[in-house]
């Protein structure tokens, strides 16, 4: 019993940082989409 509890501590340690990347992603996503909504429209007044 203790063998399998050893893995399954593992997992869930290698699962949290990728909770953590995928919040820095979303952030960095946001970051993009905020930059390309204002590119775009300095574009669009430059045409």
């Amino acid at each position: 019993m203790k063998e399998k509890s050893i893995p399954k501590a593992k997992k869930q340690e290698s699962f949290t940082p990728h909770y953590v990347a995928i919040n820095r992603v979303k952030r960095s996503f946001e970051r993009a989409k905020d930059r390309q909504s204002d590119s775009s429209t300095e574009f669009v007044e430059v045409k």
